[in-house]
């Protein structure tokens, strides 16, 4: 469902989108799929920086259950040696 909203937009930003949207839909078209590129861009940085918080909460426990890890490896070469 489309609702109809007004919006103030600088001359040239207008301008500039008259001449880039190519779509049937025109000037509301390009101005709403510029606006879903955006929030689905922050979307993904957000969960992005849920992700690294994560990665910086527990990077200790992976680190030290990888150094365990890499030890019991170096062990079964040196077994097989």
């Amino acid at each position: 469902m489309k609702v109809k909203t007004s919006v103030s937009l600088s001359a040239e930003l207008i301008a500039v989108t008259d001449e880039t949207c190519t779509s049937s839909g025109g000037r509301s078209a390009f101005l709403e799929d510029a606006a879903w590129d955006v929030i689905r861009r922050r979307e993904r940085e957000d969960a992005a920086a849920r992700d690294r918080e994560i990665l910086r909460r527990n990077a200790e426990t992976w680190n030290e259950a990888v150094e365990e890890f890499i030890e019991l490896e170096a062990d079964v070469w040196d077994e097989d040696r």
